[in-house]
This record gives structure tokens, sequence and C-alpha cells, in this order.
């Protein structure tokens, strides 16, 4: 066992680990979800089952939980919405412990990122431009699904950094960018872009299963005919979900095809 060396003896003193004791609560009701030793914390009543905290006790225990890098990530992720619902004002600053936190895994992070879109909705205006920096920095972010929530967050607040970033990681050849390409050609879509079309179209044969499929929903909504023999032979695919989504995007086209005036 490693022990610490004593100031005074020079010798070593064994150390133990502090057992785990549940948060103390006010509010009875609380007392299963703030318990990670518990069963059934997270149920699908639990936003009327604990509509709020307001007690200094309980406010503190589902902070405590939120911060627990060893809780599980569903009932940290209620623990922000619990925190939102209760009006809690240190909410934004605790998330961005955890988000700058080395010990925090990946899909936690993304959570973070998450509420704090949702912060920012309701902000402050100097908390919303806090938000904002960190959303921004956030765009090369270690973690894949950090960067994709970065990005999505953005694009929702209608900042012009996030539309940059879609366009800019569309047209990236790198592979690696295509764990990020299917939500670019999303945004692209959404904002009916088609402008962008002949690098969506280049898309329909993506390696990247997600990435295509993005693709094919994007020119079926857009009733591209010029895409109908990548989206014919995708149709062919022994991939059940590429094989579905060509099929859509075909029948979006031969509706488009059908609603078209007559040629002169």
């Amino acid at each position: 066992m490693e022990g610490q060396q004593s100031p005074h003896t020079g010798t070593s003193e064994p150390t133990f680990a502090v057992p785990y004791a549940p948060p103390v609560t006010h509010s009875p009701e609380l007392a299963q979800f703030v318990n990670r030793e518990a069963e059934n914390r997270v149920t699908a009543d639990i936003s009327t089952r604990l509509p709020k905290v307001e007690h200094p006790a309980d406010v503190k225990a589902v902070v405590g939980v939120l911060l627990d890098t060893q809780d599980d990530d569903t009932v940290r992720h209620e623990a922000a919405n619990l925190l939102r619902r209760s009006g809690y004002a240190g909410l934004t600053d605790d998330l961005l412990k955890i988000l700058n936190n080395p010990n925090e895994k990946e899909r936690f992070r993304s959570f973070v990122v998450q509420h704090l879109w949702s912060q920012a909705e309701k902000a402050a205006p100097a908390e919303r431009v806090k938000i904002t920096d960190v959303l921004h920095v956030s765009l090369a972010d270690r973690h894949t699904a950090v960067r994709r929530e970065a990005l999505l967050a953005l694009v929702r607040m209608k900042d012009p950094q996030g539309f940059e970033t879609a366009l800019k990681w569309l047209d990236d050849p790198s592979p690696e960018m295509d764990a990020l390409r299917d939500l670019c050609v999303r945004v692209v879509r959404e904002q009916n872009l088609r402008e962008h079309l002949p690098r969506v179209r280049q898309l329909l044969r993506s390696p990247n299963d997600d990435v295509k499929r993005q693709a094919m929903v994007t020119v079926g909504d857009w009733g591209d005919q010029g895409s109908r023999p990548a989206l014919e032979e995708a149709a062919k695919s022994d991939k059940p979900l590429v094989k579905s989504a060509a099929t859509a995007a075909l029948k979006h086209l031969d509706a488009a095809k059908a609603k078209a005036p007559a040629a002169p």
C-alpha cells in the first residue's frame, strides 16, 4: 500500500480511501436520487417527482451529484436538468468546471455542451457571451462528440462561426472529418444552402455511411434529379440503413418529378 511520508519521522504513513457516504438531504424525496448506490434513481416521471430543489442542503446535494465523476452519466444529466428547473445560479460555472476537468469522459462532456446551449437560451448577455466563447473553443476540442455538440449549439444560436465551421468541415477532404461531416450536411440542408449541392452529390458515395445517408436525405429533399444514378446504386446496397435512405430519397425524387411542369 502506498503511504505518505511523515514530515517528523521520515517514515511512510498509510493512507486510506474515504468510504462513500450519500449526501444529506432536507427533502426525503430527494434522498434516493442523490445516493449513487441506490437503484431506480431516474424514472420517467422524474420532472414531476422532483420538479425543483429549494433548501440549501438539497441544492448542495444535487450539485454534488452533477460534479461526481464516479456517478452515472444519465443521473448527472438529470441533476443538471433539476438544477436548471430550480433556477440554480451557479449552473453555468459548474458546467464549465466539468468541461475543463481532465478526468471527465467524452460522453458526459458532450452532455455538458448540450446543457450549456440550454443555459444560453435564457442567459443574461454577459453569461451568454461566456458560453458562446466556450463553444467557439470547443470546436477544436480533443473529443469528437464535444466538437459535434458545440457546432450544433452554435448553429442553433445562429452564430456566424458555427456556420463558417460547418462549411469548412464539409469541404475538408481529410478522412478524419467524416466523424463530423454528416452533421455539416445536415446544417447545409436545414439552412437550404443549395449552392453546396455539388459537394453533397460527391458525398453520396462517401465511405462513411452516416455521411452518405445525410447526403441522400438532402438530395431527396431538394429533388435533385442529377443524384438519381448514385441513389439507384445505393438502393441495391446490402446495408439496410443505406438501402432504406436511398429508397426514401428516390421516392422524393419521383414525387418532385411528378409535380414538375411539363416541358414546352
